[in-house]
């Protein structure tokens, strides 16, 4: 299958912030799209939509998560690619907090 120039893009950014993180002497690490819906929905085969509940719940459910435009909730304004960052972020630190934290000598 044929990829676009945004696939190249992003891929070549991916190694330049991967060589930035590696050069500061700091870890980086990769989490595979499987990995996160297996942690936020139980399945790999789960769609973008099943994410979004899952995300919604894990901050109070719909009303609460989102609010209104009054009562703005935390995830209120959320849109588009936006919700596949927070999955990230949220499976990323739930998976370090899971890790022991290491004694620096």
């Amino acid at each position: 299958m044929a990829v676009g120039r945004e696939v190249f893009e992003t891929v070549w950014w991916t190694g330049r912030f991967f060589e930035a993180v590696a050069r500061r002497g700091a870890n980086a690490s990769r989490l595979p799209r499987k990995a996160v819906k297996l942690h936020l929905c139980g399945s790999v085969r789960a769609p973008d939509s099943n994410i979004r509940i899952a995300l919604l719940d894990r901050f109070g459910g719909t009303e609460l998560a989102k609010g209104t435009k009054k009562a703005p909730g935390p995830l209120f304004g959320i849109k588009s690619h936006e919700w596949a960052a927070l999955a990230l972020a949220v499976t990323w630190w739930d998976q370090q907090l899971a890790v022991p934290a290491t004694v620096a000598r």
